[in-house]
Formats: C-alpha cells, structure tokens, sequence
C-alpha cells in the first residue's frame, strides 16, 4: 500500500509539472499572437528597439 500511496503522489506532480507547461505554452503563444498587432504598445521596449532598427535599416537602403 505504501509504495502506491507513493506511485500515486508521484504522478500527481507530474500530471501537476505537465499542466504547468502547457499553462506556459499556452501564455508564449498569446505573447507571440501580441507581437504580431502591428501596433506596438509603449511599455513593450524589445518591441520598441526592434522597430528603430527595421527604420534604421529602411533609411541606410
């Protein structure tokens, strides 16, 4: 009985480690489908740098 008692709880943190990355999976993926609004918002800075150098390059060419 002990040793599946511990089986068990074993795959209760899985299951739990498992949801956890699907929860992350699932927030990258609102986080790329924002990147891609062509509208930047002004506290999102990596945005920011990447636009001024996508100009930068423009105004060079």
């Amino acid at each position: 009985m002990i040793s599946l008692k511990f089986c068990d709880q074993s795959l209760i943190k899985k299951m739990k480690r498992k949801r956890q990355a699907v929860k992350m999976q699932h927030d990258i993926s609102i986080s790329n489908d924002k990147r891609r609004i062509p509208f930047r918002p002004q506290h999102d800075r990596t945005r920011k740098t990447n636009y001024k150098n996508v100009t930068a390059n423009k105004f060079k060419n």
